[in-house]
């Protein structure tokens, strides 16, 4: 038995160690734009991270124009369009370099290669990557955030045409100043995850609308993500570039499920167009205007600002709520979206005089404690109202005002309101303009 023993444990001993696999990939660039007759080609550096030698299988699958065609390239080996699968080598700790080229042809329009790579010694080990490129010759640049690209390409697609979109997947790579600016105007769509916009984001915006750039921003926390104290993402820093890049502030969430939107009298934009939002639009923004030169174009249901026009840095419309939300109710997306096109290609007066005969300028001090002077514009004289409100949208405080055509100022004081962030509204011969302000005690 002793023997026996000793055998077992002497045999154990010989086996050899388990053998990890595993692989980085590390793309350099994964979106790219071209011409006619142009290659995008995206670079990528795959290297074998596991103790033995192994074999990894690269499969794409091609969601491209009808006469567009991809491959891949190892180093110098360049492979034809239809392998699909093909094999590299590599010993531990060794790299080659990959590149998925895409050839752009007569098609106008976008499209991309879904890449997979598996590892030969343990298939557990995978990963999979999009590689994209995009027409130059398309009418609007669409960054998609949304993380399910099918589904807004298939919707602007449908709901555009003659204008043909060009997808550029933002989860893929950020876009670049010069991305945006080789496009007639941009498409945002920030989608439900955070942050809306990160720091290089913001850089690239901002000096897009700087430069006269044409952009649409639609996400329903585009807003709330940056300038939300309880947000993750929300920094004082963050807030500042929304509120002066976008003319727009955030005073609040909407929190009705789905609600009905009522375009704005006058807005070309809005006019005569309601917007009924479906099931998914759980938390929308409730925007107020900020500085600059703007307008309403859509409210929600509490009269709060659910979409504006900004024409004086760049152009801008700024909703805040997901357009894939809205429902086609009698070619109300096409209707929509050529507007948003209209007023981004040739903002009119159209949009200037009735919403902005009300502004809220903002309050100061903010944070205050215990009074703060909320200072706003009207563009006639007249009897007002100041409303204070929770967050909840909790009626907390009303007076009536007297108004002077011009800027006016009144005091408020939160004596007996706890700390925390408030809204405040002014309302005017059925106008309506809105600002937050922070009480710390």
């Amino acid at each position: 038995m002793r023997h026996l023993l000793i055998i077992i444990v002497m045999l154990a001993a010989a086996l050899p160690a388990f053998a990890a696999a595993g692989f980085t990939f590390e793309p350099i660039h994964q979106v790219g734009t071209a011409g006619q007759f142009e290659l995008v080609s995206l670079h990528c550096w795959l290297t074998n991270t596991g103790d033995e030698l192994d074999t990894f299988t690269l499969h794409k699958d091609e969601f491209l124009p009808a006469d567009w065609q991809s491959s891949f390239c190892e180093g110098e080996i360049c492979y034809p369009p239809f392998l699909h699968d093909v094999e590299v080598v590599l010993g531990p700790g060794s790299s080659a370099e990959i590149l998925v080229d895409i050839q752009v042809n007569t098609v106008v329009g976008s499209g991309y290669d879904h890449v997979t790579i598996t590892s030969g010694n343990d298939p557990g080990v995978t990963g999979d990557w999009i590689f994209a490129a995009i027409h130059n010759g398309c009418d609007v640049l669409v960054i998609d955030d949304t993380y399910d690209g099918t589904a807004l390409r298939t919707l602007l697609e449908t709901h555009m045409a003659p204008m043909i979109p060009g997808i550029w997947p933002r989860a893929a790579e950020a876009p670049t100043l010069a991305a945006l600016q080789a496009f007639p105007k941009t498409f945002w769509f920030t989608g439900t995850h955070g942050p809306s916009f990160d720091a290089g984001d913001q850089a690239v915006i901002g000096d897009f609308l700087s430069g006269g750039g044409q952009l649409l921003i639609s996400g329903q926390n585009a807003a709330s993500d940056l300038c939300d104290p309880g947000s993750t993402w929300y920094s004082v820093d963050s807030c500042n570039w929304y509120e002066a890049s976008t003319g727009s502030e955030w005073t609040g969430d909407h929190g009705t499920t789905g609600p009905l939107l009522s375009g704005e009298p006058g807005s070309y934009l809005g006019d005569n167009l309601d917007l009924q939002l479906d099931l998914t639009q759980v938390v929308c923004d409730e925007l107020a205007l900020g500085v600059g030169f703007g307008s309403v174009a859509f409210r929600y249901p509490n009269g709060m600002p659910a979409g504006l026009i900004r024409t004086d840095n760049g152009r801008l419309v700024n909703l805040g709520f997901d357009i894939e939300g809205v429902e086609d109710d009698r070619g109300t997306l096409a209707t929509l979206l050529e507007r948003i096109c209209t007023v981004l290609d040739d903002p009119t007066d159209v949009d200037h005089p009735a919403a902005f005969a009300l502004r809220v300028e903002g309050n100061y001090p903010n944070p205050f404690n215990p009074k703060t002077s909320i200072r706003f514009t009207a563009g006639q004289s007249g009897r007002g109202e100041l409303s204070v409100l929770d967050v909840r949208g909790r009626l907390l405080h009303s007076e009536t005002l007297l108004i002077s055509e011009g800027v006016n100022q009144v005091e408020f004081g939160g004596e007996n309101l706890s700390s925390g962030v408030y809204l405040y509204k002014v309302q005017m011969n059925g106008e309506t303009a809105a600002g937050r302000m922070v009480l710390a005690k």
